[in-house]
């Protein structure tokens, strides 16, 4: 694999840029960092909230409560970051990805943002491609648009995604993966906490109650937890109904077998009375 040399992009402050996007190939082929095209990485949310949450993030906005990033601030040369803790860093190859960290969301495509830093790397579907032991603090742009597709190659705004959400601002996690072996080592995984991104701070000109903003979240998190109980509680619902009909099939079937096996010879008319006998009762056919 051929060496590349880092290239340090400008820390000049900025709002938005439209740098060449980080997706290039580098001169990478599809089995950089020993990948050789394995299924897609997936953390379910079930998984994402009992992963060790040691990804760290730096310069996101920590209101108490969560975190934030709120996009259309100058980054004022502090770029969005994420440190991947040190019991990752003897790895040679993982996988960064941005997850939807909401119920039932686990397959929503989200675009891992530009990486500032064009160290050595690679990406596709499954996120982007990085070597810990070399690069262990990643810094992303804030803001930046493709000028050919004029889509976002940076932070999404969390508002973008409030269709998967039935309306409720969804809030996003990082996924560290590592990949060695030609497998995924899902049990040495990492996420970061929980972010929101916003297109501007909130409440820059009020001192808002730290109490209630925690409290906002957490009935955030339980009404999410109630829809999905909703929706699940309708799925077994239908469920029951459609059983409670096919049994009562099975009821009139055998009543109807029962007024009719007294036309049968002795021996058959004992066999079919046991194996027709009703189901709520335990009596057995005497010979």
């Amino acid at each position: 694999m051929t060496t590349l040399t880092p290239n340090m992009s400008s820390d000049k402050d900025e709002w938005m840029s439209d740098d060449e996007p980080d997706d290039t190939s580098f001169g990478l082929n599809d089995t950089s960092f020993g990948l050789k095209q394995p299924k897609k990485a997936l953390l379910t949310y079930t998984n994402a909230e009992t992963i060790p949450k040691d990804l760290e993030l730096i310069n996101f906005l920590d209101t108490g409560s969560h975190f934030v990033l709120n996009r259309c601030e100058p980054v004022n040369k502090k770029y969005p970051s994420v440190c991947i803790p040190e019991r990752l860093r003897c790895y040679k190859s993982l996988v960064i990805s941005i997850m939807l960290y909401h119920h039932d969301c686990d397959t929503v495509d989200v675009r891992c943002p530009d990486l500032k830093d064009k160290f050595q790397l690679d990406r596709n579907h499954h996120g982007v491609w990085i070597d810990p032991s070399t690069n262990f603090s990643v810094r992303m742009k804030k803001k930046a648009i493709n000028q050919v597709t004029k889509k976002d190659t940076a932070f999404r705004l969390s508002t973008d995604f409030k269709f998967h959400t039935n309306g409720i601002e969804p809030s996003f996690v990082f996924t560290a993966i590592p990949f060695e072996g030609g497998r995924f080592v899902y049990e040495d995984a990492s996420v970061s906490k929980p972010f929101f991104v916003r297109s501007k701070r909130q409440e820059r000109h009020t001192n808002g109650s730290r109490k209630r903003r925690k409290k906002g979240v957490e009935i955030l998190k339980i009404n999410t937890d109630i829809s999905s109980a909703q929706e699940q509680l309708d799925k077994l619902t239908t469920r029951l109904a459609q059983l409670k009909s096919k049994n009562g099939e099975y009821v009139t079937l055998f009543s109807d077998m029962r007024r009719y096996v007294g036309e049968f010879t002795p021996t058959t008319n004992i066999a079919l009375g046991h194996a027709f006998r009703a189901i709520s009762t335990t009596d057995s056919v005497t010979l």
